[in-house]
């Protein structure tokens, strides 16, 4: 139990969201909501990779930029691995912990994959109120069915970016998602006007083929 409120309360504090429709996760902004938004405009739906974090970092101002080694690249498992497996292949020996540009990377598995933020440790800032309230019960419809004790655990928490322009968060938002996301209905219109022409570039084509063995065969 106390595994799962840790993991819960991670999952918070990274992507809290008050207009989200998660009940977990529309109890408090998070840090990725919180700190300073930087879109990158890819064709394809990835990850994030080393440039995308170089320039979460170049847009930082240079006045809080005088020690990269302070900062901290918060990405998700699968950008982590592929950090890794770069890095190795450049080295004789093996390395478990990696950096981008001298900016040491930091792994949660609840961070986005075409995610990561860019903020130094101490700008971060994860409050818990000391009183805690833990309650059972095995009373209820549910619980006397099942033979079964439920527990609940209240805790106040709040997250804080304490500078937000030290603090960016970098994500990867294909071109298709963008169009989806701000004209839904021309999208679902386009598809539709999309599919009969490829249908007819798909007839076209087969009567070009068609043509060309009519032609082999005659020379032939």
């Amino acid at each position: 139990m106390v595994l799962q409120a840790a993991n819960d309360l991670e999952d918070l504090a990274i992507n809290g969201d008050e207009a989200s429709d998660d009940a977990l996760l529309r109890a408090n902004d998070g840090f990725l909501k919180l700190a300073t938004q930087l879109r990158v405009r890819t064709l394809r739906k990835r990850e994030v990779t080393k440039k995308d974090i170089a320039r979460a970092y170049q847009t930082i101002p240079a006045k809080y930029r005088k020690d990269a080694s302070k900062y901290r690249a918060i990405i998700g498992p699968n950008a982590q691995m592929d950090l890794l497996l770069a890095a190795n292949q450049s080295t004789p020996r093996v390395l478990t912990e990696t950096e981008v540009f001298g900016i040491p990377t930091f792994m949660s598995p609840y961070v986005p994959e075409q995610s990561a933020l860019v903020s130094t440790t101490d700008n971060l800032v994860f409050g818990i109120e000391r009183a805690m309230v833990l309650r059972k019960t095995s009373e209820g419809r549910e619980a006397v069915s099942r033979r079964e004790t439920y527990y609940a655990l209240h805790i106040r928490v709040d997250f804080l970016v304490q500078n937000k322009e030290a603090a960016v968060h970098v994500y990867t938002e294909s071109v298709g998602e963008a169009l989806a996301a701000r004209f839904p209905r021309a999208t679902r219109i386009q598809r539709r006007v999309t599919r009969p022409v490829r249908r007819a570039h798909r007839k076209v084509r087969i009567k070009l083929t068609q043509r060309k063995r009519r032609k082999a065969r005659a020379k032939g």
